[in-house]
């Protein structure tokens, strides 16, 4: 590009650009009309500074009441500038129209090299992922691993104005909730693709690299400009600004050219949420200016790739043993799984330290065990509401279960519940507690759901939505894609209870069972029916009766003999014991000569020990006045410490001043070289002035 004469405002840094352009925001268009730029500069005091580049305006069409109007524009960016410790006079020079980035690309820029003096938003747990043209397999790869590592994610695509397709992935990274995101960033997992986290700013979402810290300032300045003059940025007409969500990144400019910053406008793009859709991959826009547009057909094909992907992408639900995995298991572990498997095992151990509420479920051939365990506990909780009664009858089994609901932190069992004996091969398991994973991240955050699982066991991986509070809605989701009937889920009762049921591993079938937590009853107020149930289940049987009488009466006959036998056998023990006495007085007195012949060694062997340790007590007092002069030393090492640390805390405020006095001087001097070019022209142009007189009054002088 040629050179073009231009207005030079010099020595700006990024905070002072958005704070002069948010005070002009409404002069930016006209300013864009010119050319309106930034360029980087290099300064050996400064560093790298920028400079607001103006070109003159040259459009003698629109004439000059245009000019007037972009002359009093200059005017005020000059103010706004000299507002925020910039200059108002500028330089006129001819500008490499090259290395002047335009002023919505610069803006970018200088957002994401500000240098956060005041401070700052903290890191948000919400991230962006984008990947442009990945291709099937890659996207299907990087859902699996996003799927696996994250909490929870959304999922879109898009087509970028280079007509790239462009799949964003929004991640939730709640690590509270075991997590490990961060783990599969740091990993090179994710090197094809760009990672931006989410700070925000008034209530408005931005994405920024993750090695960039804005001030709240800057930010707010930034998104200002966006909001007066999103055009300029290639941004979409929105009816409410309230949901503008921006993403922003960094490129390295060609080689001589200045970097490029680009803007996204994510509030085109449909996400759908992870239940909804399978896996997909990330994308984001090129080096433009322009917005992503929203492409739901390139969704529907890449869903259909995914799905019919091998292997399979997303994960099978299971139930583990709570035990370690053994160390020598054959399985493929990469290092983030290992992690998920501690984060596993720790739940269960949180599950088994603190008391959890407990589900106790029996089928029609178990009343018997459900007695047992009802006889376990305090009668005067049985009339109380601590113990809940619930009973359901399914297809597989019209009988019934029976359930009991009891949280050990308000009524424990007062007698041993022995579930072993009512324990048999092909019974159905009785005992189930809170998962593990549902009892450490969403038991108290205001679900109104429980997940129960067998003693024992947790479910792996674990269900997580995006906020912990809305669990309720996401395990309605997951039924109704689990099961394809939207119908079931609507009928969820208002407080539900999923039991979990099978085997262990991950081949083993689940069975998943839903109760009406709302419907179950004080076990008091069922107890009558419960009896009632037992004397019909077990009622009179005359053949078991007349073989327990012939029982009876073999043991009478069995308990006769062994009274005769206990006569005779009790008058040889006595015998036995007469004769053991005597032998056992003759070994005792010949221990008490021994005991004493030891005793007065041990004697001896304690007064050598005694003044061993009175030698020791006396090193010991010698160490502990050493301790004291080496505490007394680090003591005064410590303080030195802080005068040296003090010392370059006032150093460092002396660098500031003195690089802002720098900086003032270089504006002063600026000031200067401009005054002195003005006084040397006006004396050219008067020695001029001077010579055509002089040679004015010669040429008389001669005729």
């Amino acid at each position: 590009m040629a050179d073009r004469r231009s207005f030079v405002f010099r020595g700006v840094t990024p905070r002072q650009v958005l704070a002069a352009l948010n005070r002009v925001a409404s002069d930016l268009p006209l300013l864009s009309e010119v050319g309106f730029g930034l360029r980087l500069e290099a300064s050996s005091v400064l560093g790298t500074y920028l400079s607001a580049v103006v070109p003159e305006f040259t459009d003698t069409v629109k004439g000059a009441q245009r000019q007037d109007a972009v002359n009093e524009a200059i005017g005020r960016l000059g103010s706004a500038l000299a507002q925020v410790g910039g200059s108002a006079d500028p330089a006129v020079e001819d500008v490499d129209e090259a290395a002047v980035m335009p002023w919505p690309a610069g803006t970018a820029w200088c957002l994401l090299n500000d240098t956060a003096e005041d401070a700052t938003v903290s890191g948000s747990d919400e991230w962006l992922v984008l990947g442009f043209d990945l291709g099937d397999a890659r996207a299907a790869q990087l859902v699996e691993d996003v799927r696996f590592h994250a909490t929870h994610f959304r999922i879109g695509t898009a087509t970028d104005p280079a007509r790239r397709t462009v799949l964003v992935l929004h991640i939730k990274d709640d690590a509270s909730r075991g997590a490990s995101f961060r783990a599969l960033r740091e990993s090179g997992s994710l090197d094809d693709t760009v990672i931006l986290r989410a700070a925000v700013v008034d209530g408005r979402y931005l994405f920024l690299p993750e090695d960039t810290r804005p001030g709240i300032r800057a930010l707010q300045d930034f998104l200002r400009i966006v909001l007066a003059d999103g055009r300029s940025f290639g941004l979409p007409e929105r009816a409410d600004e309230a949901d503008m969500v921006l993403a922003v990144r960094e490129e390295p400019g060609a080689e001589g050219q200045p970097p490029v910053a680009t803007v996204y406008a994510l509030e085109t793009v449909e996400f759908e949420d992870q239940a909804e859709v399978t896996p997909k991959a990330a994308g984001y826009a090129s080096l433009s200016l322009e917005p992503l547009e929203a492409d739901s057909a390139k969704l529907i094909a890449l869903s259909e790739a995914i799905q019919n992907a091998e292997p399979k992408v997303g994960y099978r639900l299971e139930l583990r043993d709570g035990h370690h995995v053994d160390a020598t298991e054959a399985e493929r572990i990469r290092l983030m799984e290992q992690l998920s498997d501690l984060e596993y095992r720790l739940a269960y151990l949180n599950a088994v330290s603190e008391p959890r509420p407990v589900l106790l479920r029996y089928d029609g051939s178990q009343i018997a065990a459900l007695a047992d365990a009802i006889r376990a506990f305090p009668e005067a909780d049985l009339r109380g509401e601590r113990i809940l009664y619930g009973f359901q009858a399914t297809e597989d089994n019209p009988g019934g279960w029976h359930f009991l609901y009891f949280d050990p932190r308000a009524t424990i069992m007062t007698e041993p519940y022995p579930a072993w004996r009512w324990k048999t091969p092909d019974a159905s398991n009785m005992q189930f507690w809170l998962d593990p994973y549902w009892a450490r991240y969403y038991a108290d955050a205001g679900n109104q759901g429980l997940i129960f699982v067998p003693e024992g066991m947790a479910l792996f991986p674990a269900l997580h939505g995006w906020e912990p509070e809305d669990m309720d809605g996401y395990m309605r989701a997951m039924l109704r894609r689990w099961f394809d009937d939207d119908r079931a889920a609507a009928d969820m009762p208002a407080r539900p209870i999923y039991v979990f049921d099978g085997g262990a591993g991950p081949e083993a079938d689940i069975r998943i069972q839903v109760i009406d937590f709302g419907a179950m009853r004080p076990v008091g107020l069922v107890l009558g029916w419960l009896n009632d149930n037992l004397v019909i289940r077990n009622g009179m049987n005359v053949e078991k009766q007349i073989s327990g009488a012939a029982a009876d009466m073999a043991w009478t006959e069995i308990a006769g003999t062994l009274r005769d036998d206990f006569v005779e056998r009790q008058e040889e023990l006595r015998k036995l014991s007469r004769d053991v006495n005597t032998e056992l007085a003759d070994t005792i007195e010949g221990i008490k000569v021994v005991a004493t012949r030891k005793a007065m060694r041990l004697e001896e062997e304690s007064a050598r020990t005694v003044a061993q340790m009175q030698e020791l007590m006396k090193k010991m007092r010698s160490v502990r006045d050493q301790l004291i002069e080496v505490q007394k030393l680090a003591d005064e090492i410590e303080k030195q410490e802080q005068d040296v640390t003090e010392s370059a805390a006032e150093w460092a405020r002396d660098r500031v001043r003195v690089i802002n006095g720098l900086a003032a001087s270089v504006q002063d001097a600026a000031r200067l070289r401009k005054a002195v070019d003005t006084n040397i022209n006006g004396m050219i142009n008067r020695l001029r002035r001077t010579r055509k007189n002089l040679v004015a009054r010669i040429q008389g002088m001669n005729r």
